[in-house]
């Protein structure tokens, strides 16, 4: 099905009569075209025309509101209506509207449950002629598509040396519900997330709290991109099963800091088998789940160039679609941890080197990384980038890019070097917490970052 703006009066003159076995209202149509704009929106399967309606176009209020319109008796129960309104709120946001607005018939359960799922909300009650004579008046707000990154637990299986956990301050164990996470999802819907990370902790010790995102996100008419967080080891089959059936785009992104025994032991603080990595990319591969790697380079442990090339191999030979080598995040009360510390162009010369023997088709040099793309015969193409940490690529691009973050306390942790400080409670109201997020970031110093890091003097 699709739907376009265009249809010509004459096509709705004879169509109406099809529909409501009564005449369109024609007088009515002329005086609002008096008034306003009005847009005619042809519902069509292929290139057949199913069904139409006429929308009321108030750019001066910044409203659409579809005024008269239905399908086809043979079309009809076939998902049009939907199919319409998604398309309407997405026109409202391409085009600068800032409300769409509907009304039903109390007497409608299927419209009511549309409209609600679609993220409308109830604004008020009203008369008609029809049915129990009670209309349900519904408003969608546009908003600008966020990026929210939702900390699903604090619990994580290793216990890596250099863990920042997401600038998040320790949640005291919080357990997050899946009527919570309803509640959330939500919102979120509302606020138009076009795009969700899954972090932790690790994940999946919360694997019920992974598919009940997945399950609720896949019935938005706009599934959000997903990606994962994940160091790979408690991931079983029977749950990639279920996440590869998610309606949306979806990625993995896997934390791999070494594959050797004994490196891998001092970053994790645990024994740590790499197999059990391996069995999570085969099943990535397996149901066909984009995914890439990432590597926290470390002074010592993991930052020459011959580790870096076996790490590419693997990603290679695994059929990644990128390696990250990414830069320690470490401020200068973190004495502990700033020995580790290896620069960006220190990781970009070695990666330099353990590129040598591909073949590099492309590079990308941005404000966060200087990305290789790599031509391999066998496996295609893959991504590798030398990654600039977003608190060294300044603080302005945080307020630009970086995503929303939310703690499994449902509080709203707008900085990463501020792991104490929070923007309201997003479980509440996301709204409220996406704007004091902004008010927060707009009041700091741009520099704020600079002065805080460690920058290896």
């Amino acid at each position: 099905m699709n739907f376009r703006i265009g249809l010509d009066l004459d096509t709705i003159l004879k169509m109406h009569p099809l529909i409501f076995n009564n005449a369109f209202p024609l007088e009515s149509c002329k005086k609002k075209e008096r008034e306003t704009e009005l847009l005619s929106v042809g519902f069509y399967s292929g290139d057949e025309l199913a069904g139409y309606c006429v929308v009321i176009a108030d750019s001066r209020k910044g409203i659409l509101r579809p005024w008269v319109g239905g399908v086809l008796p043979s079309f009809r129960n076939q998902g049009y209506f939907t199919g319409f309104y998604m398309y309407l709120t997405e026109y409202a946001e391409k085009n600068g509207y800032r409300y769409v607005d509907a009304n039903t018939d109390n007497y409608k359960p299927a419209m009511l449950r549309m409209l609600i799922k679609l993220g409308f909300d109830i604004v008020g009650v009203g008369e008609t002629a029809y049915g129990d004579g009670c209309k349900i008046k519904f408003r969608y707000t546009v908003h600008a598509p966020v990026k929210l990154r939702i900390s699903i637990t604090d619990k994580c299986n290793l216990n890596c040396f250099f863990c920042h956990h997401e600038g998040i301050e320790a949640c005291c164990g919080n357990e997050v519900s899946i009527p919570d996470m309803e509640r959330l999802l939500i919102q979120a819907k509302k606020r138009n997330a076009a795009e969700i990370t899954i972090t932790g902790g690790e994940p999946f010790a919360r694997p019920d709290i992974i598919d009940y995102i997945l399950q609720y996100c896949s019935t938005w008419g706009k599934p959000p991109f997903i990606k994962v967080i994940t160091n790979g080891i408690l991931v079983k089959e029977k749950q990639m099963e279920n996440i590869s059936r998610y309606k949306g785009n979806l990625r993995f992104h896997v934390s791999l800091h070494a594959l050797d025994a004994k490196t891998a032991e001092c970053i994790y603080g645990k024994t740590y088998d790499v197999s059990r990595v391996e069995n999570t990319l085969r099943l990535l591969g397996k149901y066909q789940i984009p995914f890439r790697i990432n590597c926290t380079v470390l002074k010592g442990l993991n930052d020459n160039a011959g580790q870096m090339r076996d790490l590419i191999a693997y990603g290679v030979n695994h059929h990644a679609n990128a390696v990250h080598f990414m830069e320690l995040l470490v401020t200068k009360q973190q004495k502990e941890l700033q020995g580790y510390y290896t620069d960006y162009e220190q990781i970009n010369n070695a990666l330099k080197e353990a590129l040598s023997e591909y073949v590099v088709e492309k590079e990308e040099d941005t404000a966060k990384r200087h990305t290789y793309n790599i031509a391999d015969h066998q496996n295609g193409r893959i991504a590798v980038s030398a990654y600039r940490l977003s608190c060294r690529a300044g603080c302005q691009n945080c307020s630009q890019e970086n995503d929303i973050t939310i703690g499994s306390d449902f509080r709203c942790y707008p900085c990463y070097l501020m792991a104490d400080k929070t923007c309201g409670n997003a479980l509440v109201s996301l709204n409220e917490a996406v704007s004091e997020r902004e008010r927060f970031l707009l009041q700091q110093d741009r520099q704020y970052a600079n002065a805080h890091l460690y920058w290896g003097e």
